[in-house]
């Protein structure tokens, strides 16, 4: 733990430069194979030509020079804030704001009618003119406003991706249930005859499609459904399976009872997600798959940290990562010392939190994600960048001093999710308004509440809803603002999903 008045940034020095020799290993072809572009800051700054001192600046948690923090936050395909490719509403919008003006003031500003202004944020169409008008004006704005832009830029930008109807939903998993049962896999009957290896291809399948809708709704939208069809799965090993198929049929067993648990748990039922986590351990370890109990074990881990039982979390994972010992890939091991990293940061055990995510992030670095399980293809550069935001963001619940960082990973964070991962944003939007506040920002972080407060709506899941209510916790010093107060009411008004 950092010693009261101790200087962040010297704690980290040694942890950065380890992580500079790690980052030098790193070539394009690897961002390129798991699909996403090398960010402009990458983990800190791109230290391959030497300049090992902003890392060791951003590990610390010392203050970087806010146009070096944050004007290398990206919109959609990771370009840097200058160079927004195609203005959107959204962004038009985020950019007024963030400069803190009415449309009129605006229009005036830009030299255009304010017609014009409330048509771009509207979404009409802007012409090539606009777009270089815009252009030139956010080249121009001081750096506390390219800060809040880039902040309320991020936000939106998952806004699309968030406007999943209802219907959609409800098409979604009755397309999913309807396979299921067609293919026998969902009711009580257990299928005739032999269940060979075709067969287990359909329940990774319609796993996979299950999975899907997790990401894309929340695990309250389709646990009840996830959880018969892991049942009837159970019940396969019990019928006619030969010597051959069996260990395979285990994994897959196990595959489906850890989502079913992770729904479970998304949908706020902790000992049903219990349940099923046990029964996919035990499944995991008959099939001699020490890297998916691995996996099991850190979903466990993530529930305990969720209801804050954070010392159990630390060793539920070191328990994974010594069971799972030689047979961990790259990425299984950054999955698992970053969850150990946010659980030692909310202990207040911040130096051993840094080495944590220092060891994370090199492992992640070196990983091949073609050669890596199926299942693990959630843990992305988000996920990384995820941890750096929780690591930060309960350091700096402990010490100010490391809230701007929080702030800088956790909008990366939000930038570099796919859309298909509208509960994972959602939840970083989360920890993006608890940072703000944490960081004195607290204009910026009601802003983003008030954006936040809307998407929430559209997702069934109740570890979300309990991450909103939860702000009420990091915005105390800030109550004597009214716009505060009237979040913090509004905060009051969030009911709990019982599902």
């Amino acid at each position: 733990m950092l010693r009261p008045g101790r200087d962040p940034g010297h704690a980290g020095h040694e942890l950065g430069m380890a992580r500079a020799r790690s980052l030098r290993r790193v070539s394009d072809a690897e961002y390129r194979r798991s699909g996403t572009q090398r960010p402009m800051t990458r983990l800190g700054q791109d230290l391959t030509g030497g300049n090992a001192s902003k890392w060791n600046q951003a590990i610390g948690g010392r203050k970087a020079h806010r146009k070096d923090q944050y004007s290398t936050a990206k919109i959609g395909e990771g370009r840097r804030m200058g160079d927004v490719h195609q203005w959107s509403a959204e962004n038009v919008k985020a950019l007024r704001t963030a400069s803190r003006m009415t449309k009129t003031e605006f229009a005036r500003k830009l030299g255009v009618t304010l017609r014009s202004v409330t048509n771009w944020e509207e979404g009409r169409p802007l012409s090539p003119f606009s777009q270089s008008l815009l252009d030139r004006y956010l080249s121009g704005v001081a750096d506390e406003v390219l800060k809040r832009f880039s902040i309320l830029a991020a936000s939106s930008s998952a806004d699309g991706a968030g406007q999943v109807k209802l219907e959609r939903r409800r098409t979604l998993l009755a397309g999913v249930t309807a396979v299921a049962a067609a293919s026998g896999l969902l009711g009580t009957s257990r299928p005739v005859g032999q269940f060979g290896m075709t067969d287990v291809a359909r329940v990774r399948a319609i796993t996979t499609l299950y999975r899907s809708v997790d990401y894309e709704h929340g695990g309250g939208a389709l646990y009840r459904e996830v959880a018969r069809f892991a049942e009837t799965v159970s019940d396969l090993l019990h019928g006619s399976v030969s010597d051959t198929v069996r260990p395979v049929l285990l994994t897959a067993c196990a595959e489906v009872r850890q989502l079913a648990g992770w729904t479970a748990f998304d949908a706020g039922h902790h000992t049903d997600a219990q349940r099923h986590w046990l029964s996919a351990e035990r499944a995991a370890v008959a099939a001699d798959d020490a890297r998916l109990a691995a996996r099991i074990r850190y979903c466990q881990a993530r529930q305990f940290q969720h209801l804050r039982h954070n010392r159990d979390a630390v060793e539920t994972v070191r328990l994974a990562r010594e069971h799972v010992g030689v047979m961990a890939t790259p990425a299984i091991t950054a999955m698992l010392d970053g969850a150990e990293a946010s659980s030692l940061a909310a202990l207040g055990q911040h130096d051993a939190a840094q080495a944590r995510l220092v060891s994370a992030t090199g492992a992640f670095e070196q990983a091949d994600h073609t050669q890596e399980p199926d299942w693990m293809a959630f843990f992305d550069l988000g996920e990384v960048y995820a941890q750096y935001g929780r690591v930060y963001r309960d350091m700096a619940r402990q010490d100010p001093r490391f809230g701007d960082q929080a702030v800088h990973w956790t909008t990366q964070a939000i930038t570099a999710f796919g859309p298909q991962n509208v509960r994972s944003t959602v939840l970083n939007q989360v920890g993006l308004c608890s940072a703000l506040f944490i960081a004195g920002a607290p204009d910026e972080a009601v802003t983003t509440g008030n954006t936040l407060l809307s998407r929430t709506r559209r997702l069934v899941s109740a570890r979300v809803t309990d991450r909103v209510r939860n702000l009420r916790r990091d915005l105390t010093a800030h109550r004597a603002r009214p716009a505060v107060r009237d979040f913090e009411h509004a905060l009051t008004r969030v009911e709990p999903v019982i599902l």
